[in-house]
């Protein structure tokens, strides 16, 4: 986040859509989690619940989205244009080098393992993360 303040421009936040699904016949009240919390959490599997970027930062994609189209998982970008639903984005390395795609906001629901849990959490985001500095680990 240091890093992008030095970037021109205003930054602009995309916050998550983040919602509890309760299982039918359980005795739950409707409200049993606060927005807050889900916002709070932060943990693999997760993406994040405000997002803040600006034009011409750098990201990296968090899962696949079109192998055949170069949206892969670690796939690296730059942010061309941002819109409440749609980012679009110019690829960098790769066969798809240079290719400007657009990128919507997805819905991922992160499995809990251990625990027989009667909720189950949704999180709507864009899949990317700023990425100015990483490390590539393939075994």
């Amino acid at each position: 986040m240091h890093i992008l303040k030095f970037f021109p421009g205003h930054p602009y936040i995309y916050s998550s859509a983040n919602t509890q699904v309760i299982e039918a016949g359980t005795q739950h009240s409707p409200n049993l989690m606060l927005v807050e919390f889900l916002n709070s959490l932060n943990s693999l599997g997760l993406l994040l619940a405000h997002l803040e970027l600006k034009l011409g930062c750098p990201i990296i994609l968090l899962c696949n989205l079109d192998h055949k189209h170069g949206l892969c998982k670690g796939s690296r970008a730059t942010v061309v244009q941002m819109l409440n639903r749609i980012l679009q984005i110019h690829l960098l390395g790769g066969n798809h080098d240079g290719e400007n795609v657009f990128i919507l906001r997805i819905t991922l629901s992160p499995p809990i393992h251990g625990l027989d849990f009667t909720i189950h959490l949704k999180w709507r985001q864009f899949p990317v993360q700023l990425a100015f500095a990483m490390t590539i680990n393939r075994s």
